[in-house]
């Protein structure tokens, strides 16, 4: 149980250090503009909505590869292929509230939607086989076939 605990947390902890992480090297690639008054939200507004499309498309591609590096950690914790669902869903809230607070075009909602979902499936589907055979080497009398 304490693994699986210990999975969760990382899985969630990984995949929002790794969310700010890419955000912050998509920001030095493709510079966000700049905004006087960070406290006042119509001027944050209005500066996002005059972002590149490539600060766009790395922005929400982000989402993708930060769910697909905490799904991973977390299974590989954890050794249960469902916690890849926690990385996809955090990286999805985060998503969700980009996409609720900011103008965004609707290609830039599919991918930041689709993405972590996109990948919890994948490191899901990945994880699950070799975590069979890993349970099935660690069963006795598997060394005797």
């Amino acid at each position: 149980m304490g693994r699986v605990i210990g999975g969760v947390v990382v899985a969630v902890l990984v995949s929002v250090l790794a969310a700010l992480t890419l955000n912050t090297l998509a920001g030095l690639i493709f510079p966000p503009p700049h905004i006087d008054d960070v406290r006042n939200l119509e001027a944050v507004t209005a500066a996002m909505s005059t972002r590149s499309t490539g600060n766009i498309l790395l922005t929400s591609a982000n989402f993708f590869v930060a769910a697909l590096i905490g799904a991973w950690a977390g299974v590989a914790v954890a050794r249960r292929a469902w916690v890849a669902w926690v990385a996809g869903g955090t990286m999805l809230l985060f998503a969700l509230a980009g996409i609720l607070t900011f103008t965004t075009p609707g290609w830039a909602i599919a991918i930041a939607l689709a993405g972590p979902v996109a990948s919890a499936l994948i490191v899901r589907h990945l994880m699950a086989s070799r975590l069979s055979v890993v349970e099935a080497a660690s069963q006795p009398g598997y060394d005797k076939l």
